[in-house]
Parts: structure tokens; sequence; C-alpha cells
């Protein structure tokens, strides 16, 4: 991805893309230009998804300058000394996405967040609901200039099978006034399934009763009616940032620090609801414990460093070859429990064997030492048990087992061991 940066100042230009590259994906690539005549060849050998270009170059008045990018069809964010109506007014009629005041304190700070935001929102979808067609065209625009992708409803019912159908929908605008049922009752529609961190809503209304009944019942902010671009953009992009650290809070609380993949707490949560499910569908699962054999010892050999290798390398092994709807943790040091869903205990059998047989084929890199290879112990419960504690307790007996059996090998719960 291609960032354009416009700006006379060589020693202003640096600092701006060192700021930016600080914060940014590694994959952006940023280049400087240093008139319009440098942005003209750089966008002649390259598209840019993005340009941030100062107001103040040598011989370009802000006319030429928002022409200019109007004309490339590049979204760009204008850096101004100051702010007029006349540049106001240039702003809006050429769609610039936003402005920044240069000498302001905070200005690098806000421009670096702004970017970062911009490019994140690529990956969000607004649903915007309204039965005025000219209204949702309106809220559309301001959202697809923030590089959100958009999808539009007319009405209540239609937003709802959108939301059932589309799982990238990430937040909703809607408006409150609409034919058979209103926005608060597409709220309430919505929270009955989903919380404010997992679909956030913003609200819009033109009375000041339906922001009240609004905010009560679900949604996470409100705008009042007549729409200002400064105002949608601004609460749409906050809205965005808190989603965003909430999720991150919770990702943190349910991953595992080493490994990145589900955590005894969220292992748990999960299981409790499936079980639920379960009572209801009767499908077979399994549970299986899974061990590193000899894993003290590759830790005094090798160190901890190559310690923890091991356990990321089988932790993404097994992520990576059980189905999506399973579940597999880190309960802690060198164990793991997998929630196989919807699988005979026959199946669930050959599965794990499979597994561990290509678990003992894989193999760490250790500079000036031949690679280390490893294996595991598996023990596999199959048999439904009232308390899921219970099955997760046999699964440790039957891992024990294994252990004890040789090692490399799947103990469970139908008799049957799996040889070497």
């Amino acid at each position: 991805m291609n960032i354009l940066l416009v700006e006379h100042n060589s020693t202003l230009a640096t600092i701006l893309k060192n700021e930016l590259l600080k914060v940014l994906n590694f994959n952006i690539c940023i280049d400087i230009a240093y008139s319009l005549q440098d942005a003209r060849v750089s966008i002649g050998k390259k598209d840019y998804t993005l340009s941030i270009a100062s107001t103040n170059i040598p011989g370009s008045s802000p006319q030429n300058i928002t022409d200019f990018f109007a004309n490339e069809n590049i979204p760009t964010i204008l850096m101004v000394n100051s702010i007029n109506s006349k540049l106001k007014t240039l702003i809006k009629n050429h769609n610039i996405i936003d402005y920044i005041i240069k000498n302001r304190s905070e200005a690098i700070d806000y421009l670096v967040h702004y970017v970062d935001r911009l490019l994140k929102n690529r990956h969000h979808t607004a649903l915007v609901v309204d039965n005025s067609s000219k209204n949702r065209k309106n809220v559309v625009k301001i959202l697809n200039q923030q590089m959100i992708n958009t999808i539009e409803a007319s009405d209540a019912t239609t937003a709802m099978d959108i939301i059932r159908r589309d799982p990238h929908i990430s937040i909703v605008m809607t408006d409150y006034e609409m034919p058979e049922a209103n926005g608060l009752e597409l709220v309430l529609a919505i929270r009955k399934t989903y919380k404010k961190y997992e679909l956030p809503i913003i609200g819009i209304s033109s009375i000041k009763e339906h922001a009240i009944n609004f905010l009560k019942y679900g949604v996470n902010d409100f705008i009042r009616k007549p729409i200002f671009k400064e105002e949608l953009k601004t609460r749409v992009n906050n809205t965005l940032d808190s989603i965003e650290n909430i999720q991150k809070l919770n990702n943190y609380a349910n991953t595992d620090y080493l490994t990145g993949i589900a955590n005894r707490k969220y292992f748990f949560a999960n299981a409790r609801g499936y079980l639920a499910k379960n009572r209801l569908t009767d499908e077979p699962f399994a549970v299986a414990m899974v061990d590193i054999d000899n894993f003290k010892q590759i830790n005094d050999t090798y160190g901890h460093d190559i310690g923890d290798k091991v356990i990321k390398k089988l932790a993404n092994f097994i992520k990576d070859n059980i189905k999506g709807q399973d579940i597999v943790a880190r309960f802690g040091g060198e164990e793991f429990c997998i929630l196989l869903k919807n699988i005979q205990p026959s199946i669930a059998h050959k599965f794990l064997d499979s597994l561990r047989q290509q678990i003992a084929s894989l193999s760490i890199e250790i500079k000036d030492e031949k690679p280390l290879q490893f294996s595991v112990s598996i023990g596999l419960a199959t048999k439904k048990e009232i308390h899921f504690d219970k099955m997760i307790k046999q699964s440790d007996l039957l891992l024990y087992e294994a252990k004890e059996s040789g090692k490399n090998r799947v103990c469970s719960d139908l008799k049957e061991m799996a040889l070497v």
C-alpha cells in the first residue's frame, strides 16, 4: 500500500514519514514529494491509497492543490497553516477527507492516529438504515470518504436480514423514523443477539426524545439531524476506536500470551456455550488432552527459548489442523486441550493418532545442532458426562496412561491404543 506525502519542508516531511511508519503496518510505503510536479511524477509511477498534502507548497495555491488531487481521484488529507471560510469551501467542494492545522502541537499525533484509523476502516463495513434514499446517500458518502465500506437498507426488516446473512457488518447507522418497525425497534432486535462491543450502533434523529430512547436502549452513540460531516466522521471513528480497544482487551483476556491460541478461560467459556446447545442437538463430541513428551529434558538440554519454540510450533500446528468449529487451548506449561465438535468417537481417535504421527515429524532448527524433533502423548475422552469437568478429568487420566505406557501414543476411553 502506498501513501504520498506532499510537503516542501524536508525536515517536517521526514518527521511525518518516520512517525507514520512507527505506527503503520510495515507493508506501507510512504513517498515524499516536495512539489506538485514531484507528486505528478510519483503518481505516474504507482497507485496511491492516500495522499497527505500541505497547502503551503511554493508556486501552488490551495486551489491548485485541491484541484490536482481531486482530478487524480486520490483521497487526501490537507495540512494547512490556518483555516478560513474560503478554504473550508474548497475542502467541501473537493471532497477532501479532512484537514489538519500544522502549527498546533498535537497536529502530528492527530495525523498519525487519523491515518492509522483510515487504513483500519478499509476492513470495516457499515450498514446504513434509512427509508430516505437521499439521507442514506449522504451518510454513505461521508463513510466512504472515511474508507469505510457500506451497505444500505431502507427498513428495519431488510437491515436485520442483512445482519443475519453478512458477518462482515461491523457498525450500524440507523435513523429513528421508518415505516413499520422504527429505528428503536431495530436496535432492540439487534441487542437480543449482539452486545454493544460486538456490533456498535449509532442512532440518528432530529428529535431530542429519540436520542434519549436510543441511548437508553442500546446505541453506542447518537447524531442529531441535520448531519454535519465533521461530527459524523468523528463519532464513527471514535466508536470504532473504542470497539477495537475493547476487542483487544477481550483478546488479551482470552488468549495465551506465548502461543496466541485460546487460553484455559476462553476454552471453558466456549465449551459451556457449546454444551448448552449440545443438550438439544445431542451431537457427539470429544475432549483430548495433549502433552509434550520429555519437555523438561528439552528445556534442560536446549534452554527455555527452544522450549518456547516447541510449544509455539505445536500450538500452531494443532490450530492449523483442527476444524474451524473446534477449539484448542493451552492449559499451562506444555499441556493443551482440544474440544472436537460433532465427531464420532472412532473418527476422533483416528484423527488424533494421525495428528500425533505428524507432530512426531515436526522439527525445530537449532544453531550448530541437528534439528530437534519431539513427540506428544494424548488422552481422549469421548463418553459424555453431565459435568464437563469429568470429561476433562477423564482425558487427563488417559493422558497419564499414555505417558505410563511409553509415550508418543493416544489412549482413549474406547479402550483402543494407537501403537507407535
